[in-house]
Formats: C-alpha cells, sequence, structure tokens
C-alpha cells in the first residue's frame, strides 16, 4: 500500500506543476494578446 502511495506521489506531483505552468502560460499568452489587441485599438483610433 504504501509503495503504491510513492508512487502515485511524483507523477502527482508533475501533473500539478504541468498545470501550474500550462495556466502560467496561458495567462502570458493571454496578456500579451489583450496588449497588442490594445495598441492595435489606439492606433487606428
Amino acid at each position: 500500500m504504501n509503495l503504491h502511495n510513492s508512487e502515485l506521489t511524483p507523477s502527482k506531483q508533475a501533473s500539478k506543476q504541468a498545470s501550474k505552468q500550462a495556466s502560467k502560460q496561458a495567462s502570458k499568452q493571454a496578456s500579451k494578446q489583450a496588449s497588442k489587441q490594445a495598441s492595435n485599438q489606439a492606433i487606428i483610433s
């Protein structure tokens, strides 16, 4: 039982890490997109 748990943990850790990374990436992307959008808007008007 214990062995099973310790086997599971690294994978859980990795998936948590990946999810955190992806969310950071996505929010960076969205922020970049929004700022590009805004400056395009400003140029047009």
